[in-house]
This record gives C-alpha cells, sequence and structure tokens, in this order.
C-alpha cells in the first residue's frame, strides 16, 4: 500500500474551487468512485470507513487471476471534507494518461464515461476543458509523471484505454445519430440509462485484449504487477 499512501500528497489537477464554475460536473449527485483495493484500504486509514458507501466487485481475466475493484458512492458535490485524501479518480479528472507498456506518456483522454463522446471542447461542461485547456494540459503532463512508473498504474491506464476505445466504437455504430453535444446532464444521464452501453464491454474481444494486456505485463513487471491479483 506504500505507494497509494503516497498519493494522499499528490496533485494532479488543482484549479482552486473550480467546482464553483461547473455546478460541481465532475463531483454530482451519486457519483460512483472506482477504485483498486490497495487504494481503498491507504484512503480508510485517513477516513471513518463508517462514513463510506461502498461496494465491490472481483474482476476475472481469462487467464484465471482476479483484481478486487471497490466502488465509493458519493454525493459531496466537490466538499468532501478531507478533500487531498480524495480517490485517485477524482485527482485524475478530466482525463487519464494514455501510455505504453513503457510509461512513456502518449496523450490524454476523458476518464468519465459520460464526457467520452463530445466532438467539440467549447461544449463540454467542465470549465476546465472549454475554458482552461491548455492551462489545464500543461499541469496535467507535469503532474501526471510522479504516477506512471508504477507498474499496477500502467496496468490500470492501458486497460482504461482498451475500455474507452470499445465503448466509443459500440456508440459510433449503435447510436451514431445521437449528438451528444446538445444533450444536457439530465438528458444524458437518462440516456445512459436506457442504453446499456457496457453490454460492449462483454464482447470476447474485450475480454481476449485485457487479458493479453495483463500478460504482456506481467512479463515486464511480475510480481511488482501481480501482487494486486489474486487466484
Amino acid at each position: 500500500m506504500k505507494f497509494f499512501k503516497s498519493l494522499k500528497d499528490i496533485e494532479i489537477v488543482k484549479f482552486k474551487k473550480c467546482y464553483k464554475s461547473c455546478n460541481s460536473h465532475c463531483c454530482g449527485k451519486d457519483n460512483v468512485l472506482p477504485m483498486l483495493e490497495a487504494e481503498f484500504l491507504a484512503m480508510k486509514e485517513n477516513i471513518n470507513p463508517l462514513t463510506l458507501d461502498y461496494f465491490y466487485k472481483d474482476l476475472a481475466l481469462k487467464c484465471g487471476v482476479k483484481i478486487k475493484i471497490y466502488f465509493i458512492k458519493c454525493d459531496k458535490l466537490g466538499l468532501c471534507l478531507n478533500h487531498q485524501n480524495r480517490p485517485l479518480v477524482c485527482k485524475l479528472y478530466p482525463y487519464f494518461p494514455i501510455i505504453d507498456e513503457n510509461a512513456n506518456l502518449l496523450g490524454v483522454r476523458e476518464i468519465s464515461f459520460y464526457d467520452l463522446f463530445y466532438k467539440n471542447d467549447k461544449n463540454h461542461p467542465c470549465t476546465l476543458v472549454n475554458t482552461h485547456k491548455k492551462e489545464l494540459l500543461a499541469m496535467y503532463y507535469q503532474n501526471i509523471k510522479q504516477i506512471l512508473n508504477e507498474p499496477i498504474m500502467i496496468f490500470v491506464f492501458m486497460a482504461l484505454e482498451i475500455l474507452t476505445n470499445y465503448l466509443q466504437n459500440y456508440v459510433k455504430n449503435k447510436h451514431k445519430d445521437v449528438d451528444f453535444d446538445r444533450l444536457n446532464k439530465d438528458i444524458k444521464k437518462d440516456f445512459f440509462a436506457k442504453n446499456d452501453i457496457f453490454v460492449a464491454l462483454k464482447d470476447s474481444s474485450f475480454q481476449n485484449d485485457i487479458n493479453n494486456l495483463y500478460l504482456k505485463l506481467e512479463k515486464l513487471y511480475k510480481q511488482d504487477l501481480s501482487k494486486h491479483f489474486s487466484k
């Protein structure tokens, strides 16, 4: 847990009280925040676990290993009491880094599935994206270097790229006539509630790609990666 304990002192994106300019877009009601078990255990040391509303699932790969993923339900609207100890996904928003197996930074992509389908940044509800993108990216590229060399982060970020590619391709083919730039937050939320885009992840090709990614990285990083998985 040493790495995940260190996240408490790390900031990737820090714009003071930016939630006031977007009606707490990224910290809206009923958010569900994913994290690995090691991060969850590290975070619990600084937060009363009785205040957490969470559940977890085991993601099983075809090679027989499993990784436990926790999901915390949050309705703080950007006003979490222990802000420095907020989950990594919150510190990363609005992007995650696109990297290769050697942790070389290749670009960024939207970390929230609700934000994946905008065609024009000016229509993006996050003011950091629609107004301050140049400053945001400069900060992001500089600060993200702090966490890129950790093997489990390499797996997570490369897996996220695979996942978002499948979601984007599915929506492009299945809902190509939907103009997401014109949908407000409530309409978009209703659209995703009625249309399960995550059916794309049941594709055997997706499962094979995630499995092959693990096997490739396990050869490179061995125990540094496999310690986060169980059999």
